[in-house]
């Protein structure tokens, strides 16, 4: 198993506008920030892949904004305010909040992304209430347990089998720590 690793704008309710457009569109009116590997609401920082990325990123359909090396993402993103680092294991087979063993980051919980468009299942509560209750996403976006979110992701195939963002991969998330960032 490989962390990955991602450049995002999490986003806060101090981004007012996208804010209110994001509790209004999901319904979850209870979280204090959305940390969430969702391409929508959290977008990578980079849009454009430059040349010597291709040397240090995952070279997948769709993930083309996820690395393999952590120190030639923190240089890259030096010069660049308001990014948080988050760190990712896709398809873990079992509780993994212990798998990324370095200290600058912090487990966040497990998140349910369709991985052709990067949008995160939880992040459409409203869409999707018949799979999981507001309660099950933690005020960061995502869930804690990752029984329950092996369980949402089952719910989410069964329950809207016609719906795309319902055929999600499960990951684990975490978020590097603001004073170990630079």
């Amino acid at each position: 198993m490989q962390l990955w690793y991602k450049a995002v704008k999490v986003l806060t309710p101090e981004m007012k506008l996208e804010w209110c457009a994001f509790v209004a569109s999901s319904g979850l009116s209870h979280l204090g920030s959305l940390c969430s590997l969702d391409h929508h609401w959290c977008p990578p920082v980079f849009i454009d892949t430059e040349e010597e990325d291709w040397e240090h990123n995952v070279h997948e359909d769709y993930h083309l904004n996820y690395y393999l090396d952590l120190d030639y993402l923190l240089a890259r993103t030096a010069s660049i305010s308001n990014v948080t680092i988050l760190a990712a294991l896709r398809r873990p087979g079992a509780d993994c909040r212990l798998c990324c063993s370095n200290c600058a980051f912090e487990f966040k919980g497990y998140d349910l992304v369709e991985p052709r468009t990067g949008i995160s299942a939880l992040n459409a509560w409203s869409r999707f209430r018949r799979a999981f209750a507001q309660q099950d996403v933690s005020t960061e976006g995502l869930v804690q347990d990752y029984e329950r979110a092996s369980e949402i992701q089952n719910l989410l195939r069964v329950c809207y089998p016609a719906e795309s963002h319902a055929f999600t991969e499960l990951w684990g998330v975490w978020k590097m720590l603001p004073t170990k960032l630079r």
